[in-house]
């Protein structure tokens, strides 16, 4: 209703900072030709976020056969209560029932922990700038795999970061375990630059990628906490995470080209990209929500697209 809330009633005193570990093991090595091959593992695991919950059940569970408990079902009876907090902790809140401070456990509010675990491989090959030429190519081998994607949800298109529907209560994290929007197993670029004489320089930029998991999102089952296609049921029936395909591959090839005009003690740089050169429109995202648009695409390549523009340098 537009009234600010106490503090003390919706943010958990315990709270700590999202964080995640990160473990880099690589090697570079200059081969004959001067290439420069390189090899790289990178894991990366979430230790902790920071998420609105309902704590309505954690109040029952905690004052469950005390004095208060028919009061505390009374007032957190509407499952409307929200703290933010680090989910799968004990929150430390203030209870406007009994008006003291109370820590409902991990178990009391049945909030599972968060999970990411990043794993990858990248190769690459450089052959650095000579004054001619100059190329990368990179490959990622790469999956990410877990119950929380970040600050947002992309699947369902939330993007009030940290106050998402995902961990509301332990209904909407149910069959949410598996490989995340942002895991795109392979991926390869490459990138190049090429002098043609002494004033033009052309270049190219290209990507290829795997699609992204797809998700069918619908009502829960009766007694769970309905949060209109949203959890992980589809049809009525349990959809985990990612188990609907993925969308298609995209590549992508961009090229440049710049030309330098001398103007006294000045340059002046004339530069022409085309973006998307091959005006591909493959499909990035559609609709998961079950829904009479389910399947729709809500996101796709950018069509073919030319910038033109110059740079003019002076001291």
């Amino acid at each position: 209703d537009g009234t600010v809330p106490d503090v003390a009633a919706v943010l958990d005193q315990n709270i700590k900072p999202m964080y995640q570990s990160e473990f880099i093991l690589g090697n570079e090595q200059v081969l004959a030709n001067g290439l420069v091959l390189g090899v790289k593992a990178i894991y990366r695991d979430l230790a902790t976020t920071i998420e609105d919950i309902l704590i309505d059940e954690g109040m029952w569970n905690h004052f469950a056969g005390t004095e208060n408990e028919d009061d505390i079902l009374a007032y957190y009876g509407g499952s409307s209560h929200y703290v933010l907090t680090n989910p799968g902790t004990d929150i430390k809140v203030y209870d406007e029932v009994t008006g003291e401070v109370v820590t409902i456990t991990a178990a009391e509010a049945a909030i599972p922990a968060p999970s990411r675990t990043y794993k990858a491989l990248e190769l690459s090959l450089t052959k650095a700038w000579d004054g001619r030429s100059g190329w990368n190519a990179n490959y990622t081998l790469g999956s990410s795999y877990g119950n929380l994607e970040g600050w947002v949800r992309s699947d369902n298109d939330q993007d009030d970061a940290g106050i998402t529907s995902l961990f509301d209560s332990g209904d909407m994290t149910a069959n949410g375990t598996g490989y995340l929007p942002n895991d795109r197993r392979h991926t390869l670029k490459l990138y190049g630059t090429k002098a043609v004489g002494d004033r033009l320089t052309v270049g190219t930029n290209i990507i290829w990628q795997t699609g992204r998991p797809k998700n069918c999102f619908g009502n829960g089952p009766a007694g769970s906490i309905q949060y209109t296609n949203s959890m992980f049921y589809c049809d009525g029936a349990i959809a985990e995470r990612g188990s609907r395909g993925r969308q298609p591959s995209v590549m992508n090839m961009d090229i440049n080209a710049q030309y330098t005009i001398n103007l006294g003690n000045h340059d002046v740089v004339l530069t022409a990209n085309i973006f998307n050169i091959f005006d591909t429109h493959t499909v990035k995202e559609t609709v998961e929500e079950k829904t009479g648009y389910y399947g729709y695409t809500t996101s796709m390549q950018p069509a073919r697209a030319a910038r033109l523009g110059f740079r003019y340098t002076f001291n």
